[in-house]
């Protein structure tokens, strides 16, 4: 999966057109009491019922001197997606601020790259569908949410999952505005907005059926 240094206005626009078009989940504003949020635990909730998957775990993995934990993981089969969660320490300062302009501004999306083997297999499952990434906050914990919904590939028979975490990246929302304003005063159709921070890793989680 390549790392992009830049997300564009384009980009979001054409997010934002596919979602609406086509689901009821929000990839740019899901906040934990909207109905959307409580779609993606009632699918959680769903899949613990019929066992298809371990829900509740406390998974660790170490990359760069960051800690991740995968908390909960989730292969909806009959629905061909994947849902999980995440999370780390907040002692970064400066992804702090980042984190606190976003949710200020009213937005609690996460970019994130990953990929998921389905057993011994080295070809990444989790391409050719649409990934809808949020965060939040809990005291100095960063949570994050992932659901990935296959376009046409369906999940694989698996005796076990391995889900990589490769990127997690962030944009200064100041530097969003600014580039907004300008690409409005020049119409211009789309615009850069540089990133601010990168982890960037192998975080690796071994989920058994």
């Amino acid at each position: 999966m390549s790392n992009q240094n830049i997300r564009t206005y384009r980009k979001k626009f054409l997010q934002t057109l596919a979602i609406s078009g086509g689901l009821l989940l929000l990839a740019f504003s899901i906040f934990p009491d909207s109905p959307a949020f409580k779609k993606q635990n009632l699918d959680i909730v769903t899949a613990e019922t019929n066992n298809q998957t371990p829900v509740n775990l406390d998974l660790t993995s170490i990359q760069n001197a960051r800690e991740i934990k995968l908390t909960k993981f989730v292969a909806i089969t009959g629905a061909d997606k994947i849902e999980f969660d995440y999370q780390f320490k907040l002692d970064d300062e400066k992804l702090k601020n980042l984190l606190e302009k976003s949710l200020a501004a009213g937005s609690n999306f996460q970019d994130i790259q990953f990929e998921v083997f389905a057993d011994s297999n080295t070809e990444n499952i989790a391409m050719g569908g649409l990934s809808e990434s949020t965060f939040r906050l809990e005291g100095e914990t960063y949570m994050g949410s992932v659901s990935f919904t296959f376009d046409k590939k369906t999940i694989p028979e698996y005796d076990s999952l391995t889900l990589r975490i490769n990127n997690l990246s962030w944009e200064d929302y100041d530097d969003y505005q600014s580039a907004l304003a300008e690409a409005t005063k020049t119409n211009a159709i789309s615009f850069e907005v540089p990133t601010a921070l990168r982890y960037e890793g192998d975080w690796s989680f071994k989920v058994q059926k």
